[in-house]
């Protein structure tokens, strides 16, 4: 008799084995890949995906302060999504450090929380100099008991470039000098 229930565990356990595992909530930086004229302003939108029963996050946002500069934030629609208040304190900016720390907002009106996935903040930037750069995020999403649960994130990269004013510039400035060598070269 006991070799049924062995032959059961085992494929019971290879069944379980081959289930797939529910998917961790993924947080995003969108647009995935932005590129910006020097001195513009952009903002990209923290976005999450996947998620089940979110309550509260108390999230960070790190940048890359060589090439841009905070300039605000806004708050998201999705813990509000399903009617919800919800109340928020907003992040302490340590400007030198390149982090947005601690951006919470909670459900206050509901004990339950919200699934699916959207918008949960954006951040504006000044692009300050040339070059290539990161948005990352971290911190904790937690659940309806307030416990914190794992996720995944995918971070952003800026590219700031010239602006198109300053490119002309620079062009007109080049052929001028060009012009100019060739006419020393004939006299």
């Amino acid at each position: 008799m006991k070799f049924p229930k062995l032959v059961f565990c085992a494929v019971m356990g290879l069944l379980l084995g081959v289930l797939p595992a529910t998917a961790a909530p993924v947080i995003s930086v969108l647009p995935h890949e932005t590129t910006v004229g020097l001195g513009d302003y952009f903002t990209v939108d923290i976005v999450i995906t996947d998620v089940q029963e979110l309550y509260a996050v108390d999230l960070d946002v790190l940048f890359d302060t060589d090439i841009m500069d905070y300039d605000s934030y806004s708050q998201g629609t999705f813990l509000s999504s399903e009617g919800d208040w919800t109340f928020v304190i907003p992040p302490v900016i340590l400007e030198s450090s390149g982090l947005l720390q601690s951006y919470v907002e909670s459900i206050l009106s509901s004990p339950d929380g919200v699934s699916g996935g959207g918008l949960l903040f954006s951040v504006t930037f000044r692009a300050t100099e040339i070059g290539t750069g990161m948005i990352d995020i971290g911190g904790e999403l937690m659940d309806i008991n307030c416990m914190p649960f794992e996720y995944a994130t995918v971070p952003g990269i800026v590219t700031v470039v010239p602006e198109p004013a300053s490119m002309v510039m620079i062009g007109s400035l080049g052929a001028g000098l060009l012009i100019m060598r060739r006419r020393r070269r004939k006299v």
